[in-house]
């Protein structure tokens, strides 16, 4: 369903606790939207284009607390400016797999009394859930966020259950022992299944550790990397900053000489690398990935004619921005 048909007005049960969603009507111009406009316009006299691709089933990664209890968990957002979870039985912009898959997540926790995480006391078990659905395959790599550092015999038993329902590409156990909004700790142990878990970017099987960030709309990302494409010259060498797996950088490939990605993360780093093994061996001298802090990247200018960046949500440090600056890139 795309923003061109008549839809513009959805319903949803836990809508407004929830804190995922802002609005519900008027999906063809939101309020936020005219705001953004408003500022453009202006502030730098731009007209920005509104792009829109499907408003249901289209997030293919979730990522939600567990709290309650035993007998009556709950697994949702928070409300906002909360802890408090809004339990959700399903959503409408899932795809409908992760709907199924959150069902049977009920239902085992229930049977096998896993204790959800207690925030008051730093009490229970099971914190978080995260689901990351294949497009290719329909399957379902499922991440269990633990207080603790290992599984107790019924938890364990709990996973070989879940794993039987056939749904799951892989099931992992992350743990994270420190009272904390951070939600992933650093420590991951593979349960069940595949270690590789592959998502499918327009051609393009990217691997994606667990801990790794990837868009839950791929088929607006799909498009973004297709625009982004238009404005990169060809034969370019390009730098990109805060790369992730990588898949921007490897999707911008074909058209450039050159592509270089700096990241910091040693699983973006292994994802990386196991993506790499399925391209064509013509990738492996065009694409080199650094790992580490940008900060500390020397932006060379004879090695680099322009610089991408997708930078994290805290944004870019100063350090960062001077040396963009002084690139001359």
């Amino acid at each position: 369903m795309s923003l061109t048909s008549s839809v513009q007005d959805l319903e949803c049960g836990i809508f407004p606790r929830c804190c995922g969603c802002k609005t519900l009507t008027g999906l063809k111009s939101p309020a936020i939207w005219q705001e953004v406009e408003s500022f453009f316009s202006s502030h730098l006299s731009f007209s920005p284009e509104l792009v829109s691709k499907e408003i249901t089933a289209w997030r293919y990664r979730v990522k939600l607390a567990v709290r309650g209890t035993s007998r009556k968990p709950l697994i949702g957002l928070f409300e906002a400016g909360s802890h408090l979870v809004v339990s959700m039985q399903s959503c409408p912009m899932h795809v409908k797999e992760l709907d199924v898959a959150l069902t049977s997540l009920y239902e085992s926790i229930k049977r096998h009394e896993i204790e959800p995480y207690r925030e008051k006391d730093h009490g229970g078990r099971l914190k978080y859930i995260q689901m990351h659905l294949s497009q290719k395959t329909r399957k379902i790599q499922l991440s269990l966020i633990f207080c603790g550092s290992s599984l107790a015999l019924k938890e364990k038993e709990f996973v070989k259950q879940l794993y039987k329902l056939g749904s799951f590409h892989s099931i992992w156990a992350c743990y994270q022992p420190e009272k904390t909004n951070t939600i992933l700790g650093q420590n991951w142990e593979l349960l069940l299944g595949d270690e590789v878990f592959y998502q499918r970017v327009q051609s393009v099987d990217f691997a994606f550790h667990p801990s790794c960030f990837s868009q839950a709309h791929l088929t607006m990302f799909e498009d973004m990397v297709s625009y982004i494409k238009t404005l990169v010259a060809l034969d370019v060498r390009l730098l990109e900053l805060y790369s992730g797996v990588g898949c921007i950088g490897v999707l911008l490939a074909s058209h450039v000489s050159k592509v270089t990605m700096v990241e910091s993360s040693l699983y973006s780093k292994w994802s990386f690398e196991k993506t790499l093994e399925k391209l064509p061996k013509l990738f492996e001298s065009q694409l080199t990935f650094r790992l580490g802090s940008v900060e500390n990247e020397a932006f060379n200018v004879n090695e680099v004619d322009l610089i991408l960046v997708d930078p994290p949500r805290k944004g870019l440090s100063k350090l960062c921005k001077e040396k963009i600056y002084t690139s001359r890139a």
